[in-house]
């Protein structure tokens, strides 16, 4: 039995304001003429053309190619409204009510074949209008469209908004600042109650509001110097993201930030897809006006990932970059049109090395400038550059990865080694449509196999693939596919173990705090690994707080501090002097270096030490013509100051106690300051009495939280 041809059909609809009633929309379908158009269906035949430039997936780089639409269509006569049918034309009269006001309207390609029926059963792909051109002398009008993520353009869209607010006022140094907006009612219109400023470009600050008038709480944050400004200085509203999911992060800048509708994201297959293949947290102080483009398409190489418009379901994909399964659906000569096959080499896609710096310093600073990262993670494949011949190195610079994430920087790593190690190739084929086969689909990952795929033997093999663009037309759909090779470099992601790793000097760490800037929030099961390594101090800048607090965990969290480096309290301030007739001032007590009230396993390796502050030296003692000298500074990091009298005592280092203020004519000498873990020296006694050391601050305050294994240099107490 012979089966009759199908016979393709095509139309376009354009929702557009209805033209006496703005608020609402009404549908204009319009198709492409042809002899078997259906004549009840309600079109108008006016389309010459439609060119589709199919949108393309970018592999764990950026946002891709945005997928373009051109209908070309015939002008015509036509009554829109009661008017006389000679009076103009359908294109002519349509540009004067609409004019170029359509970007950003819904536009959808369907196509179909007559036996389908009505346009509402055939495949609808949308899309949104991006401009329109026409009357053209010659009667054509064209409607070019994009898919949604052009909406996320740099050009378009930016995060933060910029703020319009400056000084009113030249303002000082130092907290508790009021600073005044300017123009009057601009704080009210786009400041929030409370956040984070820039200020001037160079000075980031915490900040509450009261209408126009600002109070700068704590000033000179993110690694930026407290300074004065001046009057016409602008004040940025920086954008946060601390300890945030990635999938989150995404979705807050493509709604809020590029206004585009959240029906079109469903956010919990998006988490899902970061719990099972990613499982970071990512944090990040935007403090200038940044388009939403580049910013998602930093998460998205950062991630390993890809993200595309699905135009038939309405949907943004998001999908971290994985090995295709072994039971995919394989593309081969039996159900591939004939001489449709190609494949190219791409040998500029190859990587053998991945550097990745993280830890940003300064956020307003530019990202590629490398001495503002405090860390960078290398993964190479020395074999893998002897096979090839040389190295290719990919550098990433991370505004996203918060210090303490070199695992999560490994993984990264790992994940882009992984996949381009060998260089993929690029294929493409057809297929039939309404065959009764399955019809690639974009961003779906299958196995193909053709004439030219052979192994070393000659055998036949299939590749796996991901699709990386498709182009369908009523018979045909091309599939454009980007070999998956994947070279497994330990990059399994295993939700439950966690590491926090400091490679280089820091202050005021709450284990918690970190974990939490780097991972989603701990649950029972989680191992969480805290490493200091060789060579690095962790310190206070405080003696009321400790160096490193391991922070408070849900029950049923395995806690494990790898201690390789030096964790070491804040040193007391020397005593004081202030008059002739004044005893010397007691030195401060040094601060703790260790704190927790959560069990936790301490395993001391290498040269790990745990120092308490040093306590102060006391103040000398006033003379009758005389105060007395300064005490020293306890040791420690930070070391704490010398005080001051008619000698100023010393400062501590990180390892000794300062000097105390030396004895003079008439002048008691002020007392050292205790090294590590050590009391202070009181101030001598004169006619007024010497002050008192300072006492040390303690080792480990929580010991007994403590399963300790190996040895170390502790000095200091270790209580409770």
């Amino acid at each position: 039995m012979s089966v009759p041809p199908l016979n393709g059909l095509t139309y376009v609809e354009l929702d557009i304001p209805t033209f006496n009633s703005p608020d609402t929309t009404a549908t204009l379908r319009l198709a492409v003429d042809t002899d078997y158009l259906p004549k009840g269906t309600d079109a108008i035949p006016n389309i010459k053309s439609i060119g589709i430039s199919p949108a393309a997936i970018s592999l764990g780089k950026d946002l891709g190619i945005r997928a373009t639409i051109t209908v070309t269509c015939r002008d015509h006569r036509h009554v829109f409204n009661g008017e006389d049918y000679n009076s103009g034309t359908f294109w002519g009269k349509f540009r004067a009510r609409y004019g170029l006001r359509l970007r950003g309207y819904p536009l959808r390609v369907i196509q179909g074949v007559d036996i389908q029926g009505a346009p509402n059963n055939m495949e609808n792909r949308h899309y949104i209008i991006e401009s329109t051109d026409g009357p053209s002398p010659d009667g054509e009008y064209k409607i070019v469209a994009k898919d949604v993520l052009k909406l996320a353009d740099n050009t378009r869209a930016q995060a933060p908004l910029i703020s319009n607010g400056f000084l009113i006022a030249d303002i000082v140094a130092g907290p508790g600042v009021v600073a005044t907006l300017s123009p009057a009612g601009i704080g009210n219109l786009e400041y929030p109650a409370s956040g984070v400023v820039a200020i001037g470009g160079k000075e980031i600050a915490l900040f509450t509001r009261s209408g126009d008038a600002m109070t700068l709480t704590t000033r000179g944050q993110f690694n930026t110097i407290d300074v004065a400004h001046n009057a016409q200085d602008r004040v940025q509203v920086c954008l946060n993201y601390a300890g945030v999911n990635p999938a989150n992060i995404l979705n807050d800048l493509l709604v809020n930030y590029a206004g585009i509708d959240p029906s079109f994201i469903n956010l919990s297959e998006w988490l899902s897809e970061i719990s099972s293949y990613l499982n970071v947290a990512y944090s990040a102080l935007i403090a200038e006006p940044t388009g939403v483009n580049q910013l998602c398409s930093e998460l998205i190489e950062q991630m390993a990932g890809a993200m595309w418009w699905d135009d038939i379901a309405q949907k943004i994909r998001l999908q971290i970059l994985r090995a295709v399964p072994s039971n995919a659906f394989t593309y081969d000569p039996s159900n591939v049109m004939a001489n449709s096959f190609d494949v190219q080499e791409q040998p500029d896609q190859r990587i053998s090395s991945v550097q990745v710096y993280f830890g940003k310093i300064n956020p307003l600073v530019k990202d590629d400038q490398l001495d503002n990262y405090r860390c960078t993670s290398q993964i190479s494949d020395t074999t893998a550059e002897a096979q090839y011949g040389s190295a290719v190195i990919k550098q990433i610079f991370s505004r996203w990865i918060a210090s303490g994430g070199r695992a999560t920087a490994e993984i990264l790593a790992n994940k882009l080694l992984g996949r381009y190690r060998d260089p993929p190739r690029r294929f493409s084929f057809s297929v039939m449509r309404y065959s009764g086969g399955i019809d690639p689909v974009l961003g779906a990952s299958y196995h193909l196999g053709a004439y030219p795929l052979q192994d070393v033997t000659g055998a036949s093999v299939a590749v796996p693939v991901q699709v990386t663009s498709i182009a369908a037309d009523v018979s045909t759909i091309k599939a454009t596919a980007e070999e998956m090779l994947w070279t497994p470099y330990g990059d399994d992601i295993d939700p439950t173990n966690k590491t926090i790793t400091f490679d280089f000097d820091e202050k005021d760490i709450n284990a918690r705090s970190r974990h939490d800037a780097l991972y989603p929030a701990p649950t029972s099961g989680d191992t969480v690994t805290v490493i200091v390594n060789s060579g690095v101090r962790i310190g206070s800048s405080s003696t009321a707080s400790p160096a490193l607090n391991m922070g408070i965990w849900p029950g049923g969290v395995t806690l494990i501090l790898i201690l390789r480096g030096r964790i070491e309290g804040k040193g007391g301030a020397g005593g004081s002097n202030s008059s002739v007739s004044s005893a010397g001032v007691a030195g401060s007590v040094g601060g703790p270096a260790l704190y927790s009230r959560t069990n936790f396993q301490l395993q001391y390796q290498g040269s790990a030490a745990v120092w308490g502050g040093g306590g102060g030296g006391g103040g000398g003692g006033w003379s009758v013509s005389s105060m007395g000298a300064g005490g020293g500074g306890g040791a420690g990091y930070d070391p704490g100051n010398g005080g001051t009298g008619s000698n100023n005592g010393s400062p501590g280092t990180d390892t000794a106690g300062g000097a105390g203020g030396p004895a003079a004519a008439g002048i008691a000498p002020g007392g050292q300051g205790g090294g590590p873990g050590l009391v202070g020296f009181p101030g001598a006694n004169s006619a007024g009495a010497g002050g008192a050391a300072g006492l040390p601050g303690a080792a480990i305050d929580g010991i007994s939280f403590a399963t300790v294994t190996g040895g170390a240099d502790v000095r200091g107490a270790q209580i409770n």
